[in-house]
């Protein structure tokens, strides 16, 4: 990829990543150490990404039922599109059998047919970056005063953020002409103070680690609003 010749010969370029839960935060440095030998005019996209940990195989990955994977599937989208990734698609829509008989796979936005196809947390938040985005949408790039808690991204008029700490968070956009923030957080979280909920999402099964999701709105007030602990949504 370090050639003229390669480049002129490629329209777009994908790579796949899987990260251990602790080292997450390595994504950062995956997407500067590809972007930077990739010619700018040449997109670049995470054609297919998810978190392991020890419990994980090519077929097994209990964790991506867990509000966790929500949170950092919405972290590492947001950081990659600030650093200048032009796409994203997660691995996988649907818990699927492999050809010739194989293990059923796991992997999905929702849970298999015995299950009662639970969504897992993780598509709600995948839900909102499909419906609420559209192919050659610009990206714009967010400056945040400390990102691996709070972190935005905006894709043409949709502002996408993350609260990846324990703590609620007072969140300024500023010039932003939104009105209210759609808020998701884990069944059971306290709403903030001056939001309101809107319903309750598909409950999960705790038992098997699957929590439900709970959906509200929080008005904006003079360009702020509160993020509670661990919570992700959009404005626009």
């Amino acid at each position: 990829v370090r050639t003229p010749e390669y480049h002129a010969a490629a329209d777009l370029y994908a790579s796949h990543v899987y990260l251990k839960r602790d080292a997450r935060t390595l994504a950062t440095e995956f997407f500067v150490d590809h972007l930077s030998v990739l010619q700018e005019a040449t997109p670049w996209v995470v054609a297919e990404f998810g978190f392991q940990d020890g419990e994980s195989s090519h077929a097994y990955n209990p964790l991506m039922a867990s509000w966790d994977y929500a949170i950092w599937s919405a972290a590492l989208v947001i950081e990659g599109l600030n650093r200048g990734v032009a796409g994203f698609s997660i691995w996988c829509l649907q818990e699927v059998y492999y050809p010739g008989g194989g293990p059923r796979m796991n992997y999905g936005l929702w849970r298999f047919g015995a299950e009662d196809w639970m969504p897992k947390p993780v598509y709600h938040l995948w839900a909102n970056f499909s419906r609420l985005t559209a192919a050659g949408d610009t990206v714009r790039v967010v400056n945040t005063t400390d990102a691996t808690r709070v972190n935005g991204a905006y894709v043409g008029d949709t502002f996408f953020w993350v609260n990846q700490s324990e703590d609620a968070v007072e969140v300024e956009i500023q010039e932003t002409q939104a009105t209210d923030a759609v808020i998701y957080v884990s069944a059971g979280t306290i709403p903030p103070e001056n939001g309101t909920p809107l319903d309750t999402l598909p409950q999960g099964d705790p038992a098997m680690d699957a929590p439900g999701v709970q959906r509200a709105i929080a008005p904006i007030v003079v360009e702020r609003f509160t993020a509670p602990p661990r919570s992700f949504g959009y404005l626009r």
